[in-house]
């Protein structure tokens, strides 16, 4: 780790320590497709056009609500709660980069040339309490070699 990422602005991606290993192996946050997270497939049905797969970050420093795994609860539920996902997950993890390889979220030219798409504004709001504003993404998969990581839970 670098000594100097620790003052900087860092971008957090959160994640369980399940996945946390596999990352650690491979050395990169891959894009959420090649993971096996499924952020935007939804989106992908909704739309009828193909969304493409990102890594994600925040410049939040609290876990995302948008990202919080959903596990299964009883009655064939999935729930979003910090402490369900920390349980199942086996912990939680976030990873800090410098964001300067990175395309804030709204910026974004997928995002841009999409926007007014219904599918795209349902997918924002349905984040809240989280501010879009907040999100970056890479288009490749996001190297950890200089990376800031913290267990958080």
């Amino acid at each position: 780790m670098n000594a100097n990422i620790e003052n900087k602005l860092l971008a957090w991606h959160y994640t369980t320590a399940r996945n946390m290993s596999q990352i650690q192996r491979n050395g990169v946050i891959k894009l959420e497709g090649q993971a096996g997270n499924y952020c935007i497939a939804g989106m992908t049905a909704l739309s009828q056009r193909p969304i493409p797969y990102f890594a994600w970050f925040t410049t939040a420093n609290e876990f995302p609500v948008s990202a919080i795994p959903a596990v299964a609860s009883a009655g064939a539920r999935y729930l979003r709660n910090l402490k369900l996902a920390a349980h199942a997950g086996g912990g939680l993890y976030r990873i800090g980069i410098d964001p300067c390889g990175l395309v804030q979220w709204i910026k974004h030219p997928w995002r841009e040339k999409n926007k007014k798409a219904s599918v795209l504004r349902r997918f924002e709001q349905a984040a809240f309490p989280d501010n879009v504003k907040d999100w970056w993404v890479s288009d490749r998969p996001a190297p950890i070699t200089n990376a800031l990581i913290e267990r958080i839970g």
